[in-house]
């Protein structure tokens, strides 16, 4: 009653991988985190791209005392990614300015106002806030590549919790022929024996045999119901909750042959596994931070141009140009981070390497295993039709009275192993094809 209430069961129509694989993509809570993780970087971005907003700034101010007056300013700051920064603006002020505060009296409509300031050196075609932006960006295409990783990882676990849960039932029908077989032989024995026409010994070997199937029958269903159970975690209903397949389910074992392509072909697509990818967007970013590290090194001089247009006849025109200039000397702190992001580069640069190492070792091992567990597949099919054909002719011999039961027992032995073996070597197969997807980076 536990496992009905915590657990569905499954329709008994035979259950594709692809069915349980489409599960884990869209319902396997273990995604949810790194999903999470990748909203978390997507805000970031459009946090850091707030910065390059249009910003909309105004300012009333009314003086009173000796020089009475109004000074009304609103502008439009627009920073651009690229480091040149415009701003737009209109001031009014009106009443009487002493002399300190002249330079705000305007005509009666005002004066319109326009200031654009270009850094030359530190800040030019990379700004902090485009730097940002960038970093940012590269943080969403790291999130990316270790949500596919940890799909790609659930995806192969859930594909060999699958491939266990056929095997336990490839074996256990194995297992379940067998005892069948010692049953109805059993009772064909004992008749005999009753009749005098064979001797108690081959009915009490049988009898043996028959106990000692039952209790492989039993431990067999007991992995079958282990393994669904292990499978359930990834098979989920629309809701969530995890459907256990019913024995029915269980999907024919048929060894199909696949033709793996060249070698060099899969190599050349490892840059693209996410694992690689995360490393090239952490590259990425301290690539930028590099970049950046080395612009603030540079002196920061910037020239900036002003415009004064009156909007009333009584205004006056006005230009401003100019130029800043700003040093840190010895720049310890900037030459500082210079040299930390190098040093994150390199190493970087080195995880790089090793991350492609590590996928064409794994690429050119789970192939071996494939191309291995294939010719296992045609050596313990043939195996099984042999050991099956000794079988039946041990059976008939048996009817014949020119065999002991002990001796057919021990082919019936053989024939098991054989079948187990054949089993495996197709689980195997179908666990080395998924482990080059994996390798692979292919979902």
């Amino acid at each position: 009653m536990i496992g009905i209430a915590l657990f569905a069961l499954a329709a008994a129509a035979p259950l594709s991988l692809e069915a349980v694989l489409g599960a884990v993509d869209a319902r396997v809570p273990e995604l949810a985190a790194a999903e999470a993780r990748l909203d978390e970087a997507q805000a970031k971005l459009l946090t850091s791209r707030g910065a390059l907003d249009p910003a909309l700034s105004g300012k009333l101010s009314t003086y009173s005392g000796k020089d009475p007056r109004r000074v009304v300013d609103t502008s439009v700051r627009l920073p651009t990614a690229w480091g040149p920064e415009v701003q737009l603006g209109w001031a009014l002020g009106q009443g009487s300015f002493p002399a300190y505060d002249a330079d705000r009296q305007t005509g009666a409509l005002g004066e319109l106002q326009l200031r654009v300031e270009l850094p030359l050196l530190d800040g030019l075609g990379l700004s902090e806030e485009r730097a940002a932006v960038l970093v940012s960006s590269a943080g969403v295409r790291l999130q990316e590549a270790r949500l596919a990783d940890e799909a790609l990882r659930l995806r192969n676990e859930a594909t060999r919790a699958y491939w266990r849960w056929a095997s336990a039932g490839a074996r256990l029908q194995i297992e379940r022929a067998l005892l069948e077989v010692a049953t109805s032989r059993g009772e064909a024995l004992l008749r005999e024996v009753e009749l005098g026409a064979r001797a108690r010994l081959g009915w009490l070997d049988n009898e043996r045999a028959r106990l000692e199937r039952l209790d492989a029958v039993a431990q067999a269903e007991q992995e079958l119901a282990t393994s669904a159970l292990a499978l359930s975690l990834w098979y989920r209903d629309a809701s969530g909750r995890p459907l256990v397949p019913e024995p029915d389910a269980l999907p024919p074992l048929r060894p199909l042959p696949r033709p793996l392509p060249p070698l060099e072909q899969d190599l050349a697509q490892a840059p693209a596994r996410p694992d690689v990818q995360a490393v090239d967007a952490l590259l990425e970013a301290a690539g930028i931070q590099q970049r950046r590290a080395g612009g603030r090194l540079l002196p920061d001089v910037s020239l900036y141009a002003a415009w004064h247009e009156p909007a009333s006849p009584d205004g006056y025109r006005e230009q401003v140009a100019g130029a800043s200039l700003e040093l840190s000397a010895p720049a310890r702190r900037e030459r500082g981070a210079r040299a930390q992001a190098q040093a994150v580069v390199s190493g970087l640069q080195a995880r790089r390497r090793g991350a492609l190492d590590a996928a064409y070792a794994e690429l050119s091992a789970a192939r071996l295993a494939t191309e291995t567990a294939w010719q296992r597949v045609l050596w313990t099919q043939e195996a099984s039709e042999r050991a099956a054909e000794v079988v039946a002719l041990e059976r008939r011999r048996l009817q014949l009275g020119g065999v002991a039961v002990f001796q057919l027992l021990s082919r019936e032995a053989n024939l098991a192993r054989a079948q187990g073996s054949a089993v495996e070597a197709i689980v195997d197969h179908e666990l080395a094809l998924a482990a080059r997807r994996r390798a692979l980076g292919a979902r």
